[in-house]
């Protein structure tokens, strides 16, 4: 094949990488991103994760390089949701790539949008040790051990892995345990 012909084909390449690269964006729904944005702060308040909370309760997204317009936009909805912050408590929102995860241990809960294995696991195990709530927009990594992800049905209901819970050292206030769907490991692909 001459250079020019080796030349197209990497041109035809790139040009297949970059229109893929439109698709390689996970496809989060806006309004379910609302839901979770006036559910969140809500989550801490009602676990014993509020013993943690100061001042203002610290809660970091953890995201990949391709999902970050979906974190920025479930951080202008938090900040829309809570301006002045929710119960005389501010909320502190970092957002952070997973390699950067350290950045998060003083938090007091973990908004993971979908990434890698390794990286659920380790992300799962730094919350784990630092005992932080952890929360997926992805009902399916509740089997990895996400505490918390959504449940969309007839009704949008909050989803708990409550072992992970325990292991993590949280507890819920009854209330939110009784209006939830509880996820065992026999319900995997149920949802």
């Amino acid at each position: 094949m001459s250079k020019r012909g080796i030349r197209n084909v990497f041109i035809l390449f790139s040009l297949l990488l970059s229109m893929n690269a439109s698709n390689l964006y996970a496809s989060y729904d806006e309004d379910t991103l609302d839901i979770f944005a006036k559910m969140l702060p809500r989550f801490v308040l009602m676990s014993s994760q509020l013993h943690k909370v100061k001042e203002e309760i610290e809660m970091c997204v953890l995201y990949e390089k391709l999902d970050e317009r979906s974190a920025i936009s479930l951080m202008g909805k938090i900040h829309a949701n809570y301006p002045a912050g929710i119960k005389n408590y501010k909320i502190k929102l970092i957002d952070k790539y997973y390699q950067h995860l350290e950045s998060c241990k003083n938090a007091q809960l973990l908004f993971m949008f979908d990434t890698t294995e390794e990286n659920i696991q380790q992300s799962l195990h730094f919350a784990k040790l630092h005992q932080i709530l952890t929360i997926s927009y992805n009902a399916d990594l509740l089997a990895d051990g996400v505490n918390i992800s959504l449940y969309l049905g007839r009704k949008i209901i909050p989803f708990l892995n409550v072992s992970s819970i325990n292991a993590n050292g949280i507890e819920f206030d009854n209330t939110l345990l009784r209006v939830s769907k509880i996820y065992s490991a026999d319900m995997k692909n149920e949802y």
